[in-house]
């Protein structure tokens, strides 16, 4: 949808569709106004006509992200019956082999196929379904076993993971997936886990991958963990809300 103003397009708002496990819905985007017309309730009016659109097409479930610092959307999406359902940043570290890790008790190991039902679990509650409409992650790859092993050697996927172990006790888990979409590094962590494990993972990785890389990148819940992953050298590049309709 546009707005015009004396043949002039000052606004504009898109609405993107999705189908998830057989349920629809509509995603709203790229909702901006030129700053010359600001504060004319444009940005409202071409929400709700998004709103109205999908809503005519039967579909109730929409969706809209917002940065954090954009207060003034935040308080029109909340106006309008928005509510935040996650706030997720995106961080970005260049690589570097010459890192030096954390005075900590903790061990870097390989992933170990003992670990994966914990690691599943964790990844699960940080990357939840109720999200996977919009970025489709999936972990089977990293599901140990004979058919994982040899489905990789078939699509030529090189998957790396490791883990920090704290006296034979599993603290976090750190896996790489070349997807191409540029977020391939995925975090597990339990709610009660030295951040220092997240920390000492993401420097582990930003090393082993210095010579196939320039650069990582991932994307986590905001957390109290979002000191630890500034202790390893990544910078948050934005960080998002996702809101979802109710009203």
């Amino acid at each position: 949808y546009i707005w015009e103003e004396n043949g002039h397009i000052v606004g504009n708002a898109s609405l993107v569709p999705f189908r998830h496990k057989g349920h629809r819905l509509y995603l709203i985007a790229n909702v901006a106004v030129h700053p010359d017309h600001r504060r004319k309730g444009i940005a409202r009016a071409l929400t709700e006509r998004a709103m109205q659109h999908a809503r005519e097409r039967k579909v109730d479930d929409i969706w809209l992200h917002v940065r954090e610092d954009n207060l003034e959307a935040i308080r029109l999406y909340t106006s309008l019956g928005f509510v935040e359902r996650a706030r997720r940043t995106n961080w970005q570290a260049a690589t570097d082999s010459h890192l030096n890790y954390l005075d900590a008790d903790i061990a870097i190991t390989k992933r170990n196929p003992r670990f994966w039902a914990t690691q599943l679990h964790w990844l699960s509650r940080l990357y939840p379904d109720e999200l996977g409409w919009h970025i489709h992650w999936n972990f089977n790859s990293l599901k140990p076993g004979l058919w994982t092993w040899l489905y990789l050697i078939f699509i030529d996927m090189n998957i790396r993971q490791w883990a920090a172990v704290q006296r034979d006790t599993l603290l976090s888990t750190l896996s790489w997936i070349p997807t191409g979409r540029g977020e391939s590094l995925f975090a597990a962590i339990g709610d009660e886990s030295d951040p220092e494990a997240l920390t000492q993972l993401l420097i582990h990785a930003r090393r082993d991958l210095y010579l196939s890389y320039p650069s990582v990148t991932f994307e986590f819940p905001v957390s109290r963990f979002d000191n630890a992953i500034r202790d390893a050298g990544f910078k948050p590049l934005r960080t998002l809300i996702w809101m979802q309709a109710t009203s």
